[in-house]
């Protein structure tokens, strides 16, 4: 088991059901004949795709903000326990070391950068909470509290 090294929360706004967690060369750091980091969930079936320099993280509900935690571990982390939770596990290629967040149409949002470590491959395990019990089809009214994610990075 491994050992946390860091933890950043944030929250993320949430378009068209997904929000990207990117390395900060972008597309600048894929290697040839990558794809486009922003197709990856059209080529899934699975609410978690990564890939080179991206990972595309879908949510059950259309637009909102959720809260994010992000853990960087040397090592695998223990699982998260709550029943309620979906879990899903996938490989994310870092050219960089570092990471931030994009929205799918690639608004403004300022958010962290934050240090993997080195270059390379990681695990990446990321935790769906869902907070309120509205059915992901119908509007709702408030679009904060919905869902609640945490993602577990460490090195292959």
């Amino acid at each position: 088991m491994g050992e946390a090294r860091s933890l950043t929360r944030l929250t993320v706004f949430i378009e068209n059901g997904e929000f990207i967690l990117m390395d900060v060369e972008g597309d600048a750091g894929l290697p040839p004949g990558a794809p486009d980091p922003r197709t990856l969930s059209v080529m899934s079936t699975t609410w978690l795709t990564a890939g080179a320099n991206a990972a595309v993280i879908s949510s059950d509900f259309d637009v909102h903000t959720a809260d994010v935690v992000v853990e960087v571990w040397s090592g695998e982390p223990p699982v998260d326990p709550t029943p309620q939770s979906d879990v899903s596990e996938a490989i994310f290629t870092s050219s960089s070391g570092t990471i931030t967040f994009d929205e799918v149409t690639g608004t403004d949002e300022d958010y962290p950068e934050i240090h993997l470590g080195l270059p390379g491959d990681y695990h990446i395990r990321v935790i769906r909470r869902r907070l309120r019990s509205e059915d992901p089809t119908t509007l709702v009214a408030e679009f904060e509290g919905l869902e609640f994610f945490c993602i577990q990075l460490w090195r292959l």
